[in-house]
């Protein structure tokens, strides 16, 4: 089997950076996913080695414990703060960021569910997988990059798509940093 050397950024946002997290790599499949890797890193980039497959559809689950803003670490505690990207095997660099999280959560929202243990979980056949990595394209790409799509005309100022955009991701940010935004968040349920 053939492997590929995939650069994972975790950017948490804000000047935030991380310190201690839990990420977990899975290759998508019809059913249960395929866990690849699974490490603590305590630093916002991961070089992983992952194998070339047909099926060609990944995720990456970063559980944030601990980070580190304005020169003071803090712990996450019980809260429970995960960044996710579905990427190709084609994808050299994979972000792990408020934004990405955001638009994955948005066009992956039919194939997510949470396991027992509180993990992300996501799965479905290869093709309805493509459909939604282009529209998550139009949101950010792999890489962390705001896409013109979601800024510019007919989005952008002309409606609220890219605000909300913004202010989901925003709402993500301080989920992680301000623990009564991530309490009051969690209570609506």
């Amino acid at each position: 089997m053939a492997f590929k050397e995939v650069r994972f950024n975790i950017d948490l946002g804000g000047g935030a950076t991380v310190k201690e997290a839990i990420v977990t790599i899975y290759r998508i499949t019809n059913s249960k996913p395929e866990k690849i890797e699974s490490c603590v890193v305590s630093e916002p980039v991961l070089n992983a080695r992952l194998p070339v497959s047909d099926s060609g559809f990944f995720y990456a689950v970063a559980e944030i414990r601990r980070f580190a803003q304005d020169g003071n670490d803090f712990e996450v505690g019980s809260r429970t703060v995960q960044w996710i990207s579905v990427f190709t095997n084609t994808s050299a660099t994979v972000a792990l960021s408020e934004r990405v999280t955001t638009a994955t959560a948005y066009c992956f929202a039919r194939f997510l569910h949470i396991d027992n243990d509180k993990n992300l979980v996501l799965s479905d056949p290869h093709r309805t997988l493509r459909i939604a990595e282009a529209m998550k394209n139009n949101f950010v790409a792999t890489d962390g990059t705001l896409s013109a799509v979601i800024q510019q005309s007919p989005n952008g100022l002309e409606t609220n798509s890219y605000a909300m955009f913004n202010f989901l991701s925003n709402l993500l940010y301080y989920s992680l940093t301000t623990p009564d935004v991530y309490s009051q968040f969690t209570d609506l349920t």
